[in-house]
């Protein structure tokens, strides 16, 4: 947290020392540009040889502009220097942005070379002084000189700039006279502690990768309250005294679970597009990467929902057993914001599932687990996703669970309030919206005589928002399909709907049963 801190700070002292380094070369590149044109004007008559000639005097000037000139030298010298300047600017923004989103190790090499150089673009006025006195004969090495070294300057800048600034903004809370601010930094929340005038005063050290909700005091007095729960804390109501930067448990539930034992990482892998992706990984601390462990791989991607850190059972019940949870953070949602959203709906809809598949081929890959020992989860429009991924690459996963999911796509909008989903993933009505949604519909991508995983399927016989009618084809279409000894199984809740008002007892026998299932599964 301290290191996270500390970049945050550097990114910000990167942004305004940069703008100045920025500016100031270029500045003082037009005025040795325009004293250069008038000087080449005014040498009829030489002057002497000394080390640092003598410059133009006011009569000098006033001769020039009289002759129609000076216009002609100035706009010259603003087309030269500004066009390398703007060059700069148009080959430095795009490389600092990545560099800034990358947080590679490969891209740290770059970053620190991005924050040396600046402090080298004070040898501009050098190479315009050589110029002044003949060691160069032409402007093209400054020309080139100011490109190489303004380039950095520009890739430090947006470096600073992208680094400095927090996340979106998703809340915030008057007390004590400050003001704390909610931020969604990387599908995670973070604290941040303002003065009046807008100063940023302290970062409210959370205990870990998490979520925070609820901020809650008064103007006229220091105490803050907020809940902050993650994958290995349940939720829990935090007190922080803004003037004191004290931080405390208020209350907290008593759940018979030990986080010590587990931790919770976050990376970062390339879909298949090369859009750079963020998931959590909770595992046991020190778990060896042989290839073995089974994986719990969840995701929702859609309708500009965030998937950030929560506690669930069966997370807590997967990672005690041995296992891995993993959650990606896919396109469609609202991590990033609005683009964010747009690049995972209606025709850009498979830019989710092929970041799902991409987890998956990225916990592979890091030695985490291996094909079939994946097992897939995800409910209502993560139920879509599973069923995506299930048709599309039934060789990657050994077990898929899917929730009251939406696996029709050409008739979803038919029944009950499926058209309010239109906003997400289009119509079949419309020509493009067919051709699109039949690409990638569940229930329209099962092939006959294919080998699918185990799979089982979940819905509630009242469910009014995701009707049972899609579970009910998928299932029927995949039990007529499927030519290996792999159960496709179906689990049909009696008086029970979408989810919400599910009595406990529903909810631990109905999880219990996935769990058994998946474990079952991938081992």
């Amino acid at each position: 947290m301290k290191r996270y801190r500390f970049r945050r700070w550097l990114g910000r002292v990167g942004l305004y020392a940069s703008v100045i380094l920025l500016v100031s070369p270029a500045v003082l590149f037009f005025l040795w540009m325009l004293s250069l044109s008038l000087k080449n004007e005014l040498d009829n008559t030489a002057y002497p040889p000394v080390f640092i000639p003598h410059p133009p005097t006011l009569a000098n000037f006033v001769d020039v502009f009289e002759k129609n000139d000076f216009l002609t030298y100035t706009i010259n010298s603003v087309i030269v220097s500004f066009s390398a300047t703007g060059l700069a600017l148009l080959l430095g923004v795009p490389a600092g942005y990545g560099i800034a989103k990358a947080k590679a190790t490969k891209a740290a090499a770059l970053i620190l070379v991005a924050r040396v150089t600046p402090g080298l673009s004070y040898l501009i006025p050098l190479f315009l002084m050589f110029q002044w006195l003949g060691m160069i004969g032409t402007l093209t090495p400054l020309v080139i000189t100011h490109l190489v070294i303004t380039v950095p300057i520009v890739v430090w800048v947006m470096i600073g700039f992208f680094e400095g600034l927090p996340g979106e903004l998703e809340e915030a809370a008057l007390v004590g006279g400050k003001l704390v601010v909610k931020y969604l930094v990387d599908a995670k929340n973070q604290l941040l502690v303002f003065d009046l005038d807008g100063k940023r005063e302290s970062e409210i050290t959370l205990p870990a990768l998490g979520t925070v909700d609820g901020l809650s005091g008064n103007p006229d007095r220091s105490e803050l309250f907020y809940s902050f729960a993650s994958f290995l804390y349940p939720t829990a109501i935090y007190r922080y005294d803004v003037s004191t930067g004290q931080n405390s448990v208020f209350q907290k539930p008593n759940v018979n679970f030990d986080p010590d034992r587990y931790e919770t990482k976050q990376i970062f892998y390339a879909s298949k597009d090369g859009t750079r992706i963020p998931m959590f990984i909770v595992c046991k601390k020190g778990l060896e990467l042989a290839g073995n462990s089974p994986v719990f791989l969840t995701g929702y991607g859609g309708f500009n929902i965030s998937m950030t850190p929560s506690f669930t059972a069966s997370c807590a019940s997967w990672i005690e057993k041995g296992g891995v949870f993993a959650l990606p953070n896919l396109r469609g949602g609202g991590e990033y914001g609005r683009q964010w959203h747009e690049s995972g709906i209606k025709e850009h809809k498979q830019n989710v599932f092929d970041d799902f598949i991409s987890a998956a081929q990225a916990l592979i890959d890091a030695k985490y687990t291996k094909a079939r020992k994946i097992a897939i989860v995800g409910g209502s429009n993560g139920g879509l996703l599973v069923g995506a991924a299930l048709t599309q690459r039934p060789d990657l996963f050994g077990a898929a669970v899917a929730q009251v999911g939406v696996l029709d796509m050409l008739r979803f909008h038919k029944f009950t309030i499926g058209w309010a989903w239109e906003s997400d993933y289009g119509s079949s009505d419309t020509p493009d919206g067919f051709q699109y949604l039949f690409k990638y519909s569940p229930l329209h991508h099962i092939k006959e005589g294919a080998c699918y995983p185990p799979i089982l399927v979940t819905t509630g016989d009242h469910d009014d928002r995701v009707v049972p009618g899609h579970s009910f084809k998928f299932v029927a279409t995949l039990q007529a399909a499927q030519q290996c000894a792999n159960p496709v199984l179906i689990r049909i809740e009696t008086k029970a709907g979408h989810g919400a008002g599910k009595s406990i007892s529903k909810i631990i026998a109905e999880e219990s049963e996935v769990l058994a299932f998946l474990w079952n599964a991938t081992n």
